[in-house]
C-alpha cells in the first residue's frame, strides 16, 4: 500500500507565487515608465546640443552642461534596460514555479484520488472474500440432501480465487500508476475536459391549429411537417404568418372548433416536398385557371349566331 502527503499549503504557495508575479509585473510596467522618460530627456539633451553647435552658445560651460545632460540621460536609460531584463527573467521564473507547483498539487490530487479508490477496492475485496467463505460453509451444510452443492463449492472456491488473483493484479497497477503521478513528469491518465454547455436562449412558440398540411423551417434550420387538423407549438412570427395566411387558427377558437367537428388529426408523416403540403411561411397558391367550355361571342372565329355563355 502506498501513501500520499497532502499538503494543507498548496493554494498557499499557488497565491505566493502569483503574488510574487503581479508585483514583478507591476514593477516592470513603472520601469517602462521610467526608460520613455530617460529617452525623452536623452533625446531633449542631444536636440539642446545640436543647437548650441549650430546656433547658440559654443562656451565650454554650456557644451558641459548639456553633455552632462546628455551621458545621465544615457546611463539611466541604460540602467533602466538592464533592470527590465531581469525583471523579465524574475517573471519567466515564477512563471515556471507557478507551473511546476499546480503541476504537482494535479498529480498530489490524482494520487489522492487513487489511494482512495484502491482503499474502497480493497474494503469490497475482503468483504467478498467474507461473503464466499460463508456461501461455501452454507452449501457444505446441504450436500447430503443435494449432491450439487458440492459441485457449487468446487465452482465458488475456483472462482473466488481467481478473483481475488485478479483484484490483486488490478490494485499492484493501479498503485504502481498513483506512485508515477507524483514524480514530476511521470506518466498520467489524460484529465477530463469540463465541456460548459453553451446557454442557448429558449425559442418562443405559440400554438396553432393547423387546417392544412404544413411544412415550417426551425432556426435550427430543420425543416418539419405536419397534417392538419394537428395543435403544433411553432416559433411566434412563422405562427404569425401560418394565421395571416390562413394556414392556420388559434386552438380553442370558433374557427378550430368548427375544423374538427368536420374532420379528424391527421398524424401521418408528410414529406417536405409534397404537392399538397404547404410553406406555413408564404401564402397559399393562387389557383390556376381553368377552362369553363363557355365562349364567349367575343372570342375571335366564335360563331356570331351563338349567343354569350352558350356552350358549344
Amino acid at each position: 500500500m502506498f501513501s500520499t502527503k497532502r499538503n494543507n499549503g498548496n493554494n498557499g504557495e499557488v497565491a505566493r507565487i502569483e503574488g510574487e508575479i503581479t508585483a514583478l509585473k507591476t514593477r516592470r510596467q513603472w520601469l517602462d515608465e521610467q526608460l520613455v522618460n530617460a529617452r525623452r530627456d536623452a533625446s531633449a539633451a542631444m536636440d539642446e546640443r545640436r543647437r548650441l553647435l549650430t546656433q547658440g552658445d559654443v562656451s565650454d560651460d554650456a557644451s558641459k552642461t548639456v553633455d552632462q545632460r546628455i551621458l545621465a540621460a544615457q546611463a539611466s536609460e541604460a540602467g533602466l534596460t538592464d533592470a527590465i531584463q531581469h525583471v523579465d527573467l524574475g517573471i519567466a521564473d515564477a512563471e515556471q514555479k507557478l507551473a511546476a507547483e499546480r503541476d504537482r498539487i494535479l498529480r498530489q490530487a490524482e494520487a489522492a484520488k487513487r489511494a482512495k479508490e484502491v482503499s474502497e477496492i480493497e474494503t469490497a475485496s475482503a468483504e467478498f472474500d467474507a461473503a464466499a467463505k460463508r456461501l461455501h460453509a452454507a452449501l457444505g451444510n446441504v450436500t447430503a440432501a443435494m449432491p450439487l452443492a458440492e459441485h457449487i463449492r468446487t465452482v465458488l472456491s475456483r472462482m473466488t480465487g481467481d478473483v481475488a488473483a485478479a483484484v490483486a493484479d488490478a490494485l499492484r497497477q493501479v498503485e504502481g500508476y498513483a506512485a508515477n503521478c507524483i514524480v514530476p513528469n511521470g506518466p498520467m491518465l489524460p484529465q477530463p475536459v469540463v465541456v460548459p454547455i453553451p446557454k442557448v436562449k429558449p425559442i418562443e412558440r405559440t400554438n396553432v391549429l393547423l387546417l392544412v398540411p404544413g411544412r415550417w423551417t426551425e432556426p435550427s434550420g430543420e425543416v418539419k411537417t405536419a397534417g392538419p387538423l394537428l395543435t403544433v407549438a411553432l416559433p411566434v412570427l412563422i405562427a404569425k404568418l401560418a394565421l395571416m395566411y390562413g394556414h392556420a387558427v388559434e386552438p380553442g377558437s370558433a374557427k378550430a372548433k368548427q375544423a374538427l367537428s368536420l374532420g379528424s388529426p391527421e398524424y401521418g408523416h408528410y414529406a417536405p416536398d409534397r404537392d399538397d403540403v404547404f410553406d406555413l411561411e408564404k401564402p397559399p397558391p393562387k389557383p390556376e385557371p381553368r377552362s369553363s367550355g363557355i365562349v364567349h361571342s367575343g372570342i375571335e372565329g366564335a360563331d356570331p349566331r351563338e349567343r354569350v355563355g352558350m356552350v358549344r
